[in-house]
């Protein structure tokens, strides 16, 4: 990992993000973590940078961005809910 941890920003001014992981992730996550002696919101803060340092954007690296993702998701649950309940009247 790149200094991660190494220039502590806990004297710069933050913004409180939240965001849902995918328990395999936090997992990740935390191992990263515990390996590297740093918070999991540091590893976070340094893939963000690494991630946004990135020239292409995930989309065309052929990756899903998550909104695009997190849309399928609901789409796939609401047409399964939709399914079942004409199952249900039937």
């Amino acid at each position: 990992m790149t200094d991660i941890g190494k220039n502590s920003e806990s004297s710069e001014k933050m913004v409180l993000r939240t965001v849902y992981l995918p328990p395999e992730l936090d997992e990740k996550l935390r191992v990263s973590a515990f390996r590297a002696k740093v918070s999991k919101g540091d590893v976070i803060r340094n893939a963000i940078a690494l991630a946004l340092k990135a020239d292409a954007p995930l989309e065309a690296r052929g990756k899903p961005t998550m909104a695009k993702a997190t849309k399928k998701r609901v789409n796939d649950s609401k047409t399964k809910q939709v399914g079942a309940k004409a199952k249900s009247k039937s």
